[in-house]
Protein backbone atom coordinates (compact mmCIF):
# COMPACT_ATOMS: atom_id res chain seq x y z
CA UNK A 1 0.00 0.00 0.00
CA UNK A 2 2.94 2.39 0.83
CA UNK A 3 4.20 1.39 -2.97
CA UNK A 4 1.10 2.57 -4.41
CA UNK A 5 0.71 5.94 -2.34
CA UNK A 6 4.23 7.07 -3.49
CA UNK A 7 3.72 6.16 -7.30
CA UNK A 8 -0.01 8.07 -6.62
CA UNK A 9 2.47 11.40 -5.38
CA UNK A 10 4.85 10.95 -8.29
CA UNK A 11 2.15 11.16 -10.54
CA UNK A 12 0.77 14.12 -8.75
CA UNK A 13 4.11 15.87 -9.08
CA UNK A 14 4.39 14.79 -12.58
CA UNK A 15 0.68 15.89 -13.58
CA UNK A 16 1.67 19.65 -11.52
CA UNK A 17 4.74 19.60 -13.91
CA UNK A 18 2.81 18.70 -17.23
CA UNK A 19 0.08 21.42 -16.09
CA UNK A 20 3.08 24.19 -15.18
CA UNK A 21 4.76 23.66 -18.27
CA UNK A 22 1.27 23.78 -20.23
CA UNK A 23 0.74 27.14 -18.59
CA UNK A 24 4.61 28.09 -20.09
CA UNK A 25 3.70 27.22 -23.17
CA UNK A 26 0.17 29.19 -23.19
CA UNK A 27 1.74 32.26 -21.56
CA UNK A 28 4.56 31.99 -24.49
CA UNK A 29 1.93 31.45 -27.51
CA UNK A 30 0.41 34.59 -26.39
CA UNK A 31 3.68 36.36 -26.34
CA UNK A 32 4.64 35.30 -29.48
CA UNK A 33 0.96 36.03 -31.16
CA UNK A 34 1.41 39.56 -29.67
CA UNK A 35 5.01 39.72 -31.05
CA UNK A 36 3.62 38.50 -34.32
CA UNK A 37 0.45 41.26 -34.42
CA UNK A 38 2.97 44.31 -33.37
CA UNK A 39 5.59 42.99 -35.98
CA UNK A 40 2.86 43.11 -39.12
CA UNK A 41 1.65 46.73 -37.64
CA UNK A 42 5.14 48.07 -37.73
CA UNK A 43 6.05 46.51 -41.14
CA UNK A 44 2.92 48.22 -42.51
CA UNK A 45 3.24 51.74 -40.89
CA UNK A 46 7.06 50.98 -42.10
CA UNK A 47 5.81 50.78 -45.58
CA UNK A 48 3.33 53.76 -45.35
CA UNK A 49 6.18 55.96 -44.09
CA UNK A 50 8.57 55.13 -47.14
CA UNK A 51 5.94 55.62 -49.38
CA UNK A 52 5.53 58.78 -48.09
CA UNK A 53 9.25 59.81 -48.14
CA UNK A 54 9.18 58.76 -51.12
CA UNK A 55 6.70 61.34 -52.21
CA UNK A 56 8.61 63.98 -49.99
CA UNK A 57 11.82 63.17 -51.83
CA UNK A 58 10.28 63.39 -55.52
CA UNK A 59 8.29 66.94 -54.30
CA UNK A 60 11.87 68.09 -53.59
CA UNK A 61 13.59 67.24 -56.25
CA UNK A 62 11.18 69.24 -58.27
CA UNK A 63 11.38 72.35 -56.01
CA UNK A 64 14.88 72.11 -56.37
CA UNK A 65 14.92 71.73 -60.32
CA UNK A 66 12.24 74.88 -59.98
CA UNK A 67 14.72 76.41 -58.05
CA UNK A 68 18.05 76.04 -59.86
CA UNK A 69 15.57 77.15 -63.39
CA UNK A 70 14.40 80.54 -61.79
CA UNK A 71 18.00 81.18 -61.04
CA UNK A 72 19.39 80.36 -63.90
CA UNK A 73 16.87 82.86 -65.49
CA UNK A 74 17.73 85.58 -62.93
CA UNK A 75 20.93 85.42 -63.57
CA UNK A 76 20.46 85.49 -67.56
CA UNK A 77 17.81 88.31 -66.93
CA UNK A 78 20.84 90.20 -64.84
CA UNK A 79 22.75 90.66 -68.04
CA UNK A 80 20.59 91.82 -70.14
CA UNK A 81 20.31 95.75 -69.34
CA UNK A 82 18.35 97.83 -70.98
CA UNK A 83 19.28 100.97 -73.56
CA UNK A 84 16.87 102.73 -75.21
CA UNK A 85 19.98 103.92 -77.59
CA UNK A 86 21.22 100.84 -78.74
CA UNK A 87 19.93 98.57 -81.62
CA UNK A 88 16.59 97.25 -79.87
CA UNK A 89 17.13 98.54 -76.71
CA UNK A 90 18.89 95.61 -74.82
CA UNK A 91 22.11 95.62 -74.88
CA UNK A 92 23.41 92.07 -73.60
CA UNK A 93 26.73 92.03 -71.09
CA UNK A 94 29.51 89.30 -71.80
CA UNK A 95 30.44 88.95 -68.06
Amino acid sequence: MKFFSLFSSANDRDDDDIAEFRKCIRVLADRVGFLSKHREELHEKNTRTEAANEQLRKELEEKIDQVKTYYNKHQLEKQVIYCPYIYDGYWLLGF
